[in-house]
């Protein structure tokens, strides 16, 4: 493999990981509520994090029927945070106006 085709498919696996950054952030600051120790650690978190959704990716891209069940559980955990942020909203907004009426 030569220096052209490596960047290429780094490039390739670049723009798969990209729309991913949220669910990354997501996750490590799932961690810390489950009781990370430190931000030295949320960081090798984030890394370990990152490393395992970038070789599904890969095992994804080599296996069709692995990337039929990885989309699967990033939905699911899309829903989850989106359903936890919805719900750390809404208590929010019910706190305040219920302080006002």
């Amino acid at each position: 493999m030569g220096f052209e085709e490596f960047f290429l498919q780094m490039k390739d696996l670049a723009e798969a990981l990209a729309p991913l950054l949220p669910i990354i952030i997501g996750l490590v600051e799932f961690y810390k509520l489950c009781g990370l120790p430190s931000d030295r650690t949320a960081i090798i978190a984030s890394v370990i994090t990152g490393t395992v959704l970038a070789l599904a990716i890969q095992a994804a891209i080599l296996y069709p029927v692995v990337g039929t069940w990885f989309l699967v559980g990033l939905v699911g955990m899309l829903t989850g945070m989106t359903a936890t942020g919805l719900y750390s909203v809404g208590s929010r907004w019910a706190g305040k106006i219920g302080g006002v009426i």
